[in-house]
């Protein structure tokens, strides 16, 4: 999961897991098309990949008149507002105690994501994130 700058170490995450054959889910929150980094890219890499389990969702909080949405692969973005896991929930490997879940992006929107996260019973120890400034924490102890 990535917003914002975050984008940059989990593209280099999708990179590298791209091959792997294992399912793949990408969420990611931009403000709109224009402020969507490799927008393009990934659009184009979820349409490759579609056959070998990788799949992508996107939230604009404020999207622009020509941002268009959809529910799949091809869509450019699929909801409005910030990012709601509930909302894909049927997608999240919950069930899966293998399963990792790493997010990168601005403090307040990790922590959302994060309470989100434990709010469906995922571990603790199952959640990854990057902090991009002071050291803070993100994931809460209950």
């Amino acid at each position: 999961m990535s917003a914002g700058v975050g984008i940059t170490p989990i593209l280099s995450m999708l990179s590298s897991l791209k091959d792997s054959g294992r399912p793949i889910l990408w969420l990611h929150g931009a403000r709109n098309g224009k402020q969507h980094p490799y927008r393009s890219y990934l659009v184009g890499l979820a349409k490759a990949l579609q056959a070998n389990n990788f799949t992508r969702r996107v939230w604009y909080s404020e999207p622009l008149p020509d941002d268009v949405r959809g529910d799949n692969n091809d869509a450019l973005y699929h909801f409005d507002g910030l990012m709601d896991l509930a909302g894909v929930k049927e997608l999240l490997p919950l069930d899966n105690k293998e399963a990792m879940y790493f997010f990168c992006g601005p403090q307040g929107w990790m922590q959302h994501v994060a309470q989100q996260l434990q709010g469906f019973g995922v571990p603790k120890d199952r959640l990854a994130y990057e902090v991009f400034g002071p050291a803070q924490e993100v994931i809460s102890n209950a």
